[in-house]
C-alpha cells in the first residue's frame, strides 16, 4: 500500500473509523505498534482535538463523511496523545483511497509532528500579547515621519505575525515560500524603520497600520 512509500506517519481507516493500515512512522510518532493499532477504532486510539474545542475525532467523523461525499479535505492541525500520554501537535493531510483488494474506501491520514512549531507560535503569541500591553501604555506625544505605504500582502503578513502565527504557518497559509516571506518582512522593516518582525508589529500598531 502507499503508506509504505511515505516518510510521514500514515494510517488508514474504513468508513466505520476502524484502523485498517498503520505504517512504521505511525508506530514511531504515536507509540503504538501496528499489532496494537490494527482494527481499533481511531476515536479510541488517537482521538484528535484542536486544543480549544471539542474532540475532532468522534464516532460521527466529519472527515470520513466528507470523503464519502467526494469532498476534498484541506490539511489541518490537531493535538493528540502518544501511547505514553505525551501531548503532541500534528498536521494532518487526508487522502481517499479505494482498496480494490477488499473493495472498500479507506480514508488515509498522513501526519507530521509540528509540536516545536506550535510551541514557538505559543511563545510568539505571548510576546505579541506583551507588545499589545506596551502599545496601550500612555506615551509622550511624538510626531512620526511618514512611511512608504505597505502593500496589501505586507498588511496581511504583518497581521498574521501580530496574531502570533509562526512564519512557516504564515507561508503555508499565504501559499508562498519562506524565502518570499522573508523578502516581504525585509521590505516591511525597511518601510517601518525596524530591525525585526517583533519591532515591526510594535511600530505598525503605534502607527495604526494594523
Amino acid at each position: 500500500m502507499l503508506l509504505s512509500r511515505t516518510a510521514d506517519a500514515g494510517f488508514a481507516v474504513n468508513r466505520e473509523g476502524m484502523i485498517r493500515a498503520w505504517n512504521r512512522s505511525a508506530e514511531q510518532l504515536f507509540g503504538y505498534s501496528a499489532a496494537q493499532a490494527m482494527n481499533m477504532p481511531c476515536v479510541d486510539l488517537i482521538s484528535f482535538h484542536t486544543g480549544t474545542h471539542a474532540d475532532t475525532c468522534c464516532k460521527q467523523c466529519g472527515v470520513i463523511g466528507q470523503c464519502l461525499a467526494g469532498t476534498t479535505v484541506p490539511n489541518y492541525d490537531v493535538r493528540a496523545k502518544t501511547a505514553a500520554g505525551t501531548p503532541i501537535w500534528i498536521n494532518v493531510s487526508i487522502l481517499a483511497y479505494q482498496d480494490e483488494v477488499n473493495n472498500e474506501l479507506l480514508v488515509v491520514h498522513f501526519a507530521r509532528d509540528i509540536t516545536r512549531q506550535k510551541d514557538a507560535e505559543n511563545l510568539n503569541q505571548q510576546l505579541i500579547d506583551l507588545v499589545r500591553q506596551i502599545v496601550q501604555l500612555p506615551q509622550a506625544e511624538q510626531r512620526r515621519p511618514p512611511i512608504v505605504p505597505l502593500t496589501d500582502q505586507e498588511h496581511r503578513i504583518l497581521r498574521d505575525i501580530s496574531d502570533g502565527k509562526h512564519p512557516r504557518t504564515v507561508a503555508r497559509e499565504r501559499q508562498i515560500t519562506l524565502g518570499t516571506l522573508r523578502n516581504h518582512l525585509h521590505r516591511v522593516n525597511q518601510k517601518l524603520g525596524t530591525c525585526n518582525r517583533l519591532e515591526a508589529v510594535i511600530e505598525a500598531k503605534r502607527r495604526g497600520v494594523i
